[in-house]
């Protein structure tokens, strides 16, 4: 019902708590997911957020946090250091895992996140995932469902696998053909079809022509995987 971090004392008390957290392995759960999927698909396996996300989602809220990081940059940089420090310990069993795709799972929106604060606190952390994942075999995606027109240019430079739920117009910004075009194609791009077109009350073949026309749009479809995008 509300956020931890309320002022100085709260962040001591996380800070103490991120300090004192013991990562262990699981891949057992991850063997069992995997053999239950079997052919149909791939299980992705959750990385550690960005320090950006563990402030805005977890932490403070996008309001304190957006104050927070005005009003100390320094104590909230010192912050989000330790964080990507701690990320460590959780990249060293996911990448010593049996797991074939990692997933970093970010809710990236522009409206918050800008392209500065971006930069600072949240692409060292997808850059980092990715070089990873490359060094030990493994793919390394994004979950970023909002507003990333202003961002993909980092989202490329991160050298990311693939981008999954990218959300089109009307509640984000970025249609698929404008994102393949700025993250080139081999970035798999996973998304396409907004949420509302299935809660509208649409025409009879209006779901269908409109995924016809994103087909035409997306052509030749190479990594493309089509799907009910994040809302």
């Amino acid at each position: 019902t509300e956020y931890p971090v309320k002022g100085p004392d709260d962040l001591r008390i996380w800070r103490y708590l991120l300090d004192d957290t013991v990562h262990e392995p699981c891949y057992d759960e991850y063997l069992k997911a995997d053999a239950e999927i079997g052919d149909d698909g791939i299980t992705m396996s959750n990385l550690p957020d960005s320090p950006l996300h563990r402030v805005f989602v977890d932490m403070m809220g996008y309001e304190r946090g957006s104050l927070a990081f005005v009003d100390d940059p320094a104590g909230m940089g010192a912050l989000c250091d330790r964080i990507m420090e701690r990320n460590e310990d959780y990249y060293a069993l996911a990448m010593a895992s049996p797991a074939e795709v990692l997933l970093t799972g970010e809710n990236t929106n522009s409206d918050f996140e800008t392209p500065t604060l971006f930069r600072r606190y949240a692409f060292p952390t997808l850059k980092r995932a990715s070089e990873l994942c490359h060094a030990h075999d493994k793919l390394h995606w994004v979950h970023a469902c909002g507003k990333l027109r202003a961002l993909l240019p980092q989202f490329r430079e991160a050298g990311i696998d693939g981008i999954e739920s990218l959300t089109p117009p009307p509640y984000a910004d970025t249609p698929l053909w404008v994102a393949r075009a700025e993250l080139g194609h081999n970035v798999t791009i996973d998304g396409g079809i907004s949420p509302h077109l299935l809660v509208a009350n649409l025409a009879p073949g209006e779901l269908q022509q409109s995924v016809l026309d994103l087909f035409k749009r997306m052509a030749p479809g190479d990594n493309l995987v089509l799907s009910v995008s994040d809302d």
